[in-house]
């Protein structure tokens, strides 16, 4: 094989592969970089919906708590693990059926 004759390479073929890599070296740094700014962008969506999630549950919070002190009413009662109501409840359903 070390005989066997190499085929000859036409003139100009080294220059012309010399700029081929540096051209494709150039495109591979592009897609690097680019990949690089998808990256950090698909981090500062995600950063950005999940203080958008905890905003909205404090905007929620907060407009029930102004509304409970426009409106008066002190909000949902915690109900009793014994199953028993209230003494309010338990009379005015009394009145209502009578």
């Amino acid at each position: 094989m070390e005989n066997s004759p190499r085929l000859a390479e036409p003139p100009g073929i080294s220059s012309c592969l010399s700029e081929l890599d540096k051209e494709l070296e150039k495109l591979t740094d592009e897609e690097e970089d680019r990949c690089v700014q998808l990256t950090w962008m698909t981090y500062d969506l995600v950063k950005l919906r999940t203080q958008m999630l905890s905003s909205a549950q404090e905007l929620s919070e907060a407009w029930v708590r102004c509304r409970d002190a426009v409106m008066g009413d002190p909000g949902p009662q915690p109900e009793r693990e014994d199953g028993a109501q209230d003494a309010d409840s338990s009379q005015t359903s009394t009145a209502d059926g009578v």
